[in-house]
């Protein structure tokens, strides 16, 4: 019956010292240490967030919903929205942004006033006769920012804006 290897070859915690096997005429040979895996020995997430300060292992994401019908400006706000730490749900237009909140959780909502089917402003009406929500109104319409905010929105943004400004309002509501 052999030996087991820990017996034959022993233990060397420095790569440099030698040990010697079993038999009496084998030459000292030198133990390599065993590679060191990169993946983390805890279960810890693998695709952790960017910002780790601001987030909580286990913990949920908050959630914004951007409602917007132009495709690149939706893309541009879901892109820095997600590079701040946050999990973006879109929608094209106010009724799809209606059937999202009433599908999910969400945290708060970015709504454009201008959109196809059901625009901003009926969105929000609709919206305020279910749902607290923080909405932030982001809108290249020339409204009246007090008109608006007399309807339920949390805060008011015109176009163009800075998208730090945006993300910075969010964390405001938040």
């Amino acid at each position: 019956m052999p030996l087991p290897y820990h017996l034959v070859v022993g233990y060397s915690r420095h790569p440099d010292q030698k040990v010697r096997t079993a038999g009496m005429d084998a030459a000292p040979r030198t133990i390599l240490p065993k590679a060191r895996s990169t993946r983390p020995r805890f279960n810890a997430p693998r695709n952790p967030p960017q910002h780790p300060a601001n987030h909580v292992y286990g913990a949920r994401r908050q959630r914004v919903l951007v409602a917007e019908d132009e495709e690149r400006v939706l893309r541009f706000m879901a892109l820095k929205l997600k590079a701040s730490g946050y999990d973006v749900l879109m929608a094209k237009d106010g009724a799809e942004a209606l059937e999202q909140v009433r599908a999910q959780p969400l945290d708060l909502i970015v709504l454009d006033l201008a959109m196809p089917r059901k625009d901003g402003f009926e969105t929000l009406i609709e919206l305020r006769s279910f749902s607290r929500l923080p909405v932030i109104v982001v809108t290249a319409l020339e409204t009246d920012e007090s008109a608006v905010l007399d309807l339920g929105a949390d805060d008011y943004l015109s176009k163009p804006f800075n998208p730090r400004e945006l993300v910075d309002r969010i964390k405001a509501l938040l």
